[in-house]
């Protein structure tokens, strides 16, 4: 079993930085953004309004490492490649693409 489906539907939150400054928060949801085989792009749906003028975000994950429960935060970097803005203006939903934390 791949981690894209362990992580599928699930919630993280997610804070938004500009440089080393929190601008927002919010939560979000992963999901495959495109799969082929046993490959898979993955990704976060958030809100526009969430990461409006970051450069960044962490997110906050819970993880079960040796029978325990442990929280763990990831950074990612966003840019005009990461982000998929929804087309419509009117629409505030957008997705990021996080398989670069996954691929580490």
């Amino acid at each position: 079993m791949h981690m894209y489906e362990f992580i599928t539907k699930s919630t993280a939150r997610i804070d938004a930085y500009n440089g080393k400054q929190h601008i927002g928060s919010g939560t979000g949801f992963f999901c495959v953004l495109a799969q082929k085989d046993e490959m898979a792009v993955m990704g976060l749906v958030t809100n526009k309004h969430v990461i409006a003028g970051a450069t960044s975000i962490k997110i906050l994950l819970t993880v079960k490492k040796n029978g325990s429960t442990q929280h763990q935060t990831m950074e990612i970097p966003l840019n005009h490649l990461s982000t998929i803005n929804h087309s419509s203006e009117e629409v505030d939903a957008c997705a990021i693409n996080i398989s670069q934390v996954f691929n580490q």
